[in-house]
């Protein structure tokens, strides 16, 4: 695994360890809802995929848990990706990645 891969697969595990985390909170709370505040603000997880990351059945887990789990909580996925009409098999094989993550194109990064 290249540092490239494995940057992104560190922001996967850090990004679902907080998806756990305002989960916890919120089964905890009163409310029936995550509301954002200064300390626990709304989070976009931006993941590379131009790096290959979603090669490797982890990453695609992870990522289909915070685009599954993570709106309740107040968390997005956004995957970076060479075009913005790629297939399933372009990101693991996983559906939910394309239904439920926003693309961003690479080239439209500034």
């Amino acid at each position: 695994m290249n540092s490239d891969i494995a940057r992104e697969m560190k922001a996967l595990e850090d990004a679902h360890d907080l998806l756990d985390a305002r989960e916890l909170q919120l089964a905890a709370s009163e409310k029936p809802y995550f509301e954002p505040t200064p300390s626990h603000p709304l989070r976009t997880v931006e993941v590379d995929a131009t790096t290959g990351v979603f090669d490797y059945p982890k990453a695609v887990y992870l990522g289909e848990q915070i685009a599954k789990r993570g709106r309740k909580v107040g968390m997005k996925l956004q995957i970076v990706v060479t075009d913005v009409n790629l297939t399933r098999y372009e990101l693991g094989g996983s559906g939910l990645l394309i239904s439920g993550a926003q693309k961003v194109a690479a080239s439209s990064r500034v």
